[in-house]
């Protein structure tokens, strides 16, 4: 058995560092405390986490795409921002804001935040306020069954947001009509055919 490691304690003395009060025991590697602020940036929230260094200055910093990461050793990883794009989509297309979805859908805000984060739906900035295609809904309030599907396929192939709604929005009278209008009938299986193509 390793002899019982020992300490100096005031002076020449020596006693075993497990027999030594704990309000005596000094603390050589204290971590860095890590708070989350909330900022409100052009009407819209912007989840930040900050690091505090020795000195007690704030260090945050940005990644690409919104997501606020921590700079240095610690790694971690904050809440994303919300996601939106540009608003591609013409001004007579209706859209629901978030609070209007999530009282839709029958989910708390924070909750339609997450969809938007998975792809599930896309939002857009108009006017200064985040919305989501009415069209995107069915006559029972809920995502269109075949959406989130199409929205994954076209994603995996490398589509950004505002290709999907320029695409999904875009007359096409093979089909005929609109795909984001045949989602709600019998040729939505046909749309995300077409987009699986488009995909691969």
């Amino acid at each position: 058995m390793a002899p019982a490691v020992r300490a100096p304690i005031r002076g020449h003395h020596e006693i075993p560092v497990h027999e030594i009060p704990v309000h005596e025991i000094p603390v050589t590697d204290t971590p860095h405390p890590v708070h989350r602020s909330q900022r409100y940036r052009r009407g819209s929230l912007e989840n930040v986490t900050e690091r505090c260094d020795p000195s007690g200055a704030a260090v945050s910093s940005t990644a690409p795409g919104g997501t606020q990461r921590l700079a240095g050793p610690d790694k971690l990883l904050a809440v994303s921002a919300i996601p939106y794009c540009d608003d591609v989509l013409d001004s007579s297309v209706s859209l629901f804001q978030l609070v209007d979805v999530a009282k839709n859908v029958g989910l708390p805000v924070s909750k339609v935040h997450q969809l938007l984060r998975d792809h599930k739906i896309i939002a857009v900035k108009r006017h200064g306020v985040l919305g989501v295609p009415e069209v995107f809904f069915g006559e029972d309030g809920q995502i269109v069954k075949w959406l989130p599907g199409l929205l994954a396929v076209l994603h995996d192939g490398g589509y950004t947001d505002v290709e999907i709604l320029r695409w999904l929005f875009l007359a096409d009278d093979s089909l005929p009509g609109r795909p984001v209008d045949a989602l709600h009938g019998d040729l939505a299986r046909e749309v995300i055919r077409r987009a699986q193509a488009m995909a691969f």
